[in-house]
């Protein structure tokens, strides 16, 4: 049976409004399952759509990680901006920004963690948002390769 990765999203919501965590240790971890949400839903979904292939060579390198971003970037530019109240971003940057804010959560441990409540909840929701555009994505949003 195949994990879906969704669940790492479920996660982190189901987590986010647990009182039962210390605050810096749950905010780590929500941001750090909605970034795998995103990265794993989105590897998958470019696999079946055939813009990325790799093995999990490639993931325990942490290799593939860029590859899903780069692929992102290779689709056709009235596609590329998807998101945002703010600021629109393109879909790619969406998930980067997200890679780097996982960073941030997962091995910055010397640092205070600066995620307040609401920024927290925006990533989440960011996660979700990004999903549900990448679940929608054919080949024909891609430049040709």
């Amino acid at each position: 049976m195949t994990f879906d990765p969704i669940k790492f999203l479920k996660l982190a919501n189901d987590l986010f409004v647990d009182g039962n965590y210390d605050e810096e240790e749950k905010y780590r971890t929500c941001v750090s399952r909605a970034y795998y949400a995103v990265h794993l839903f989105t590897r998958e979904k470019l696999k079946k759509l055939e813009r990325i292939t790799g093995t999990e060579v490639d993931e325990r390198k942490g290799e593939m990680h860029q590859k899903v971003i780069d692929a992102l970037k290779y689709m056709k530019e009235e596609n590329k901006i998807v998101w945002g109240e703010k600021k629109e971003k393109k879909l790619w940057q969406g998930l980067n920004k997200l890679k780097l804010k996982r960073g941030d959560a997962d091995y910055n441990l010397n640092e205070n963690f600066q995620y307040m409540e609401k920024t927290v909840k925006f990533y989440i929701e960011d996660a979700d948002d990004i999903i549900q555009r990448v679940n929608k994505l054919t080949l024909s949003d891609f430049l040709e390769t």
